[in-house]
């Protein structure tokens, strides 16, 4: 449902020449879906029905909380000393839902957007080390960068 508020506001943006307002019926299904999404979370935390989950579960949960919720705040605070290749991401439904239930939500899913970020981070590291010691690209024939796919989907 997130999803699909973040489209449909996208796809009003594109079919206009100006900065287009969230209608108030998208505005009110995700901020709906963005409350009960963040109480799910910590219940099933304080339940530990997240610990059941295997590792690829709960690295694609992360990501996926990840992609909504990401917020510079939180991300800035965690980063580790150092620098980034990537500007801090914004998460699809901050400019969606309301400032006060996107501050009120950031409580909820936070070890979710750090644990996805720190993950992140450590992947583009591991890249980074393969790259300085394959000393060129050369050794990936045809690669011309990676694209980060979706965790909702299997493409980009």
């Amino acid at each position: 449902i997130c999803r699909w508020c973040h489209q449909y506001w996208t796809l009003l943006q594109g079919n206009s020449q100006s900065s287009v307002r969230v209608p108030d019926f998208v505005q009110q299904i995700a901020e709906e879906t963005v409350v009960l999404l963040g109480a799910d979370l910590v219940l099933h935390a304080l339940n530990g029905d997240l610990k059941k989950l295997e590792k690829k579960e709960s690295t694609q949960l992360d990501s996926q909380v990840f992609e909504l919720f990401a917020d510079e705040g939180i991300l800035e605070s965690n980063a580790e000393n150092e620098p980034l290749t990537n500007p801090f991401p914004t998460g699809r439904m901050k400019n969606i839902i309301d400032p006060i239930v996107w501050n009120g939500v950031q409580n909820q899913v936070r070890p979710y957007v750090i644990r996805a970020w720190k993950e992140k981070q450590e992947t583009e590291r591991k890249l980074n080390e393969k790259r300085k010691r394959s000393g060129s690209m050369s050794f990936y024939p045809g690669f011309h960068g990676m694209v980060e796919q979706s965790p909702f989907r299997g493409y980009p």
